[in-house]
């Protein structure tokens, strides 16, 4: 769900005390009123590792008001903090909003970074409102290995790398794992690679030709956005009497809350 909090600085600053987070340097002779809008944006559900209402909550929020004439900083508290001392007013000029929650990872179970930006023009004798979109500078993976996975392998694992903050690390998903993985992307999205390795049981082989039970790896890849979450589904597929003998179906689940799209991608054996 989709929260919105609305906070308003505005008012005469001239015979006021400021508080830390206000400028009191401004130079008023003529200004007008900014009203803020601040509207966090995620479509990340609920997971038991990470609190995501805790990035739909406002309060949380730090804000910036900055000139862009002189780099002035004339706003710099959390939102909390704003809205306990109003009335504000800023000067005639034109200014950027913006507003940051949680820090940016490579890849995170716990945190990741929610951020927005505005940029308004302040008129004499006029409030006017800065819409500040607040949203993820990640998207969301995980994995699900269907419950037959375990009939025929005695181990399987996936590793995640290929992105630009990854900068050539990795992270992974084992088999035990339940909760998903934040990961910092640019702001066009990138791919995602993954690498899944398989240890068959003893009652099984990879291919019928061959007693070889040691372990093996199958490579995809799939493209992410920031504020979407993609689910690798890894099911087996085992026919004894088919060339390869052993196999997984893979399919890369692209829903982000309510809309499924799946893609299908069918993995075979050498």
């Amino acid at each position: 769900m989709k929260q919105k909090s609305l906070f308003i600085i505005m008012g005469i600053i001239a015979s006021m005390a400021f508080t830390s987070c206000i400028s009191n340097d401004l130079g008023i002779e003529t200004g007008g009123s900014l009203s803020i809008d601040l509207n966090p944006q995620s479509d990340f559900v609920q997971t038991r590792a990470l609190s995501e209402s805790a990035y739909r909550n406002t309060s949380n929020y730090r804000v910036k008001v900055v000139s862009t004439s002189n780099n002035n900083t004339v706003v710099d508290c959390l939102a909390s903090e704003l809205s306990n001392n109003l009335p504000k007013q800023l000067p005639i000029g034109t200014y950027e909003v913006s507003a940051v929650y949680g820090n940016e990872h490579a890849a995170s179970r716990d945190e990741f970074l929610m951020t927005g930006s505005s940029i308004v023009t302040i008129k004499g004798n006029e409030t006017t409102t800065a819409t500040v979109n607040c949203k993820p500078t990640c998207g969301k993976v995980s994995v699900e290995f269907a419950s037959d996975m375990a009939t025929y392998f005695s181990d399987y694992n996936v590793v995640f790398k290929g992105t630009s903050l990854l900068n050539g690390s990795t992270f992974a998903w084992s088999k035990t794992d339940t909760e998903p993985w934040y990961v910092g992307l640019n702001s066009e999205g990138e791919t995602i690679n993954y690498t899944i390795t398989l240890t068959a049981n003893e009652d099984f082989v990879f291919d019928n030709n061959s007693a070889d039970h040691g372990t093996h790896t199958v490579t995809g890849s799939f493209s992410l956005s920031r504020n979407c979450a993609h689910k690798l589904k890894v099911k087996a597929s085992y026919n004894p009497s088919s060339e390869g003998g052993m196999g997984i179906t893979i399919t890369v689940d692209e829903s982000t809350n309510d809309t499924p799209v799946d893609i299908n991608i069918p993995i075979s054996w050498i």
